[in-house]
């Protein structure tokens, strides 16, 4: 509260003129004060910090300590100025009638900030007013709200006096202010937030906003308490033993501040929480702006459960969220709301809380009138100060947003994690898969399925997931499922749910649709020349079983039935309740000619039809086939297969009509095996010419047929 000219201040006054007489400039002095009305005046801050730094400087020049480094840094206090008089005045309230007021004003006074006031006197909310005179003149009037102290809930940091302190006011650059008031106020002390350049010992380095180990992972963007130029805090960081919920503040100043004066903003409410109301530090854990960038308040680190001093009775296990701004009537920017969001869901994820969840609060301070020590409160995992305060903060507009940012910071940071990965046909009717677990248990939790609407189906997420326990090891692998619905043919849709564990909503993991078919399907995959007739393969599956199918082929016209009963890897993977033995392979015997293929499954269970898998016709013959692919004075280069043979045939050269030279068809050629398997790819040729043909001479190469055709076709013809 400060102490009177004339007092022990004199001491400080006293080392200040000792210091100022050798030589030794202050870094601020006092300023005196000339009210028309009679203001006390308080010890300046200055003084005594003054007096200090004479101290110091005497014990360098001594070499008692060594020299620092120093860095020039601006620093926020609080001056104290006692208003030990009023003039009388009288407005017209609403309905035109004459009130009584009392009234006090100066100017001319050293720049400050922030502005607020303490008084003794009954007063409604907003009964007090100030206003503040700026070098534009005169602003409006804003309504000192004032609450009773609050602290820590288990500290003794409180207002020194017995009438606390309205909340301060940011004004920007004021040099005088204006009060009003109702008759029967007294002892009015006003509080100037005010900053000063200081020469500061320079940090080695800049400490971080804070480490993260939680499920969350980093810090959503915080800007750290060196960004802002904090002062170190009075008091060591108290904390809670686990984080348990989010209280909503504003500061009520006002909303038209720029992106510079934010810094000096969080200096000057620092310095009236520590200087006016005595507490130890900024009491919010967390301050964001309506530019949407999150600030760290009060020191400890903003991933541990810090004890803060914005609601008396529920700081323990709480985190405090202040919004800069005034949300009586106005309302936030939605930047600011969603870093509040961010901020809020991302501290509530780390301590595995739901932001959509509730909570039962046992108060822990009698300085809280509305909600004494144990008595409790059922309030909203995000919730307002006013619902553990008497208090109308965060204001109206802000408040009846609180479960719009609940719902976004559960969106951000879902308490409850998990996917919806596949659905599938099964013979029992449809199969869903996928993972889920809660923030709070590394123990499994349970999942419900609603498909198409109807009744809930619950069962656990506790199958073996490897995956999960690498993504998130401190939950462990037993966090799948994998179940199956009773349906029935046609169309469905599923939605899952990972189920909540507290008292919050499920959380959706997702909905996906399927077609269920009573039929059999598959596919006509091949239909191919091979040695000994035409190639067939595909596979087949019917839904209502997981064993073999018949696969009926017809070749121009003419039926044979097969199993469909081979290693399918990729149909397995596709119905993983069906496995992969669906497959057909099939070569039938098959005269020199032109064959349409045909393949169709037959229904074993409840459907109605065989259905076509595809048709596909191919081309018989007995001649060799092939290509000279290149040729030229030095070599010639092709591929030949004789189809009723999967070795290599011979091929014949002839140059200008003459017998040239043979050669063996079976260097690798992967692109004739691509499109002939059955016969392999050793079925290439190339060889060289020494000496090099005569320049214009014809090249042609013949296939040696050795199965049952009846000509060595020709490959081709080139120029070399």
């Amino acid at each position: 509260m400060g102490c009177a000219l004339g007092s022990p201040c004199d001491w400080y006054v006293a080392v200040f003129r000792s210091g100022a007489a050798a030589g030794t400039q202050p870094d601020g002095g006092p300023r005196s004060l000339s009210f028309s009305h009679q203001l006390s005046r308080s010890c300046p801050r200055s003084i005594r910090l003054a007096a200090l730094a004479v101290a110091l400087i005497a014990a360098i020049v001594g070499g008692y300590v060594p020299t620092p480094a120093y860095a020039e840094t601006a620093v926020a206090h609080v001056d104290d100025v006692a208003v030990s008089s009023f003039s009388r005045t009288f407005q017209a309230d609403a309905t035109g009638a004459a009130q009584p007021r009392s009234g006090a004003s100066t100017t001319g006074l050293e720049p400050f900030h922030l502005i607020g006031a303490s008084w003794e006197g009954a007063a409604d909310d907003g009964a007090v007013r100030v206003r503040v005179h700026t070098a534009a003149g005169w602003q409006a009037w804003h309504d000192l709200e004032r609450e009773r102290a609050e602290t820590p809930d288990n500290g003794p940091e409180a207002h020194p006096g017995t009438n606390p302190p309205s909340l301060p006011v940011w004004v920007g650059d004021a040099d005088g202010f204006e009060l009003d008031a109702p008759p029967g106020i007294h002892d009015v002390v006003v509080h100037l937030v005010r900053e000063t350049k200081r020469r500061t010992v320079a940090p080695s380095s800049a400490s971080p906003a804070g480490a993260v180990t939680g499920s969350a992972g980093g810090n959503p963007g915080v800007y750290s308490r060196a960004d802002w130029g904090a002062r170190d805090a009075a008091k060591a960081p108290q904390y809670a033993s686990a984080l348990r919920n989010a209280i909503v503040h504003h500061t009520v100043n006002s909303n038209d501040y720029g992106p510079d004066d934010v810094p000096s903003l969080l200096r000057g409410i620092q310095a009236y929480h520590m200087d006016a109301n005595g507490w130890g530090d900024i009491g919010y854990n967390f301050l964001v702006d309506r530019f949407g960038r999150i600030w760290e308040g009060r020191s400890g680190g903003i991933d541990r459960p810090v004890i803060g001093a914005h609601s008396g009775g529920f700081n323990t296990g709480s985190t405090g969220v202040a919004i800069i701004g005034d949300f009586r009537t106005a309302g936030p920017t939605n930047e600011s709301l969603e870093a509040t969001a961010r901020v809020v869901g991302w501290k509530l994820a780390n301590a595995g809380v739901d932001p959509m969840g509730h909570l039962t609060a046992t108060s822990l301070s009698d300085d809280n009138t509305a909600h004494p020590t144990g008595s409790t409160v059922y309030i909203p995992r995000v919730s307002g100060h006013r619902d553990t305060w008497a208090t109308s903060c965060p204001g109206q507009v802000l408040y009846d947003l609180l479960p719009a940012i609940s719902a976004r910071a559960a969106q951000l940071y879902p308490y409850i994690l998990g996917s919806f990965d596949q659905i599938s046909q099964s013979p029992d009717g449809l199969r869903v898969r996928g993972w889920s677990l809660a923030r709070s248990t590394a123990n499994p939790i349970l999942v419900n399925a609603i498909m198409d609407g109807g009744p809930n189906n619950v069962v656990p997420a506790n199958l073996p997931r490897p995956d999960i326990a690498a993504a998130f090891p401190d939950f462990g692998d037993p966090h799948g499922y994998s179940f199956t619905l009773g349906a029935g043919a046609g169309a469905h849709t599923v939605c899952l749910e990972g189920v909540n564990d507290g008292d919050g909503p499920n959380y959706l993991l997702g909905c996906r649709s399927i077609f269920l078919f009573a039929n059999p399907g598959g596919n006509l995959d091949l239909v191919a020349r091979a040695p000994g007739g035409i190639r067939v393969a595909g596979w087949a599956l019917d839904p209502n079983t997981a064993g073999a199918t018949a696969v009926d082929v017809y070749v121009n016209g003419v039926g044979t039935r097969t199993i469909a009963n081979t290693n399918r890897p990729d149909v397995g993977a596709m119905a993983p309740d069906y496995g992969p033995a669906h497959g057909y392979d099939i070569t039938l015997p098959a005269a020199s000619g032109w064959y349409q293929v045909c393949a169709y499954a037959i229904n074993l269970g409840a459907g109605t039809t065989n259905p076509q898998l595809g048709c596909r016709t191919v081309v018989v013959s007995d001649q060799p086939m092939g290509s000279l692919d290149g040729a030229s004075r030095d070599g010639a280069f092709g591929w030949v297969i004789d189809p009723n043979s999967k070795g290599p045939i011979d091929v014949h050269l002839y140059l200008n009509g003459s017998f040239l030279t043979a050669v063996t068809a079976n260097a690798p050629r992967g692109d004739v095996g691509e499109a002939f398997p059955d016969y392999g790819s050793a079925h290439g040729y190339t060889l060289g010419f020494s000496p090099a043909l005569a320049a214009g001479g014809t090249l042609c190469a013949y296939a040696i047929n050795v199965g049952s055709g009846t000509s060595n076709p020709q490959l081709g013809c080139r120029t070399v």
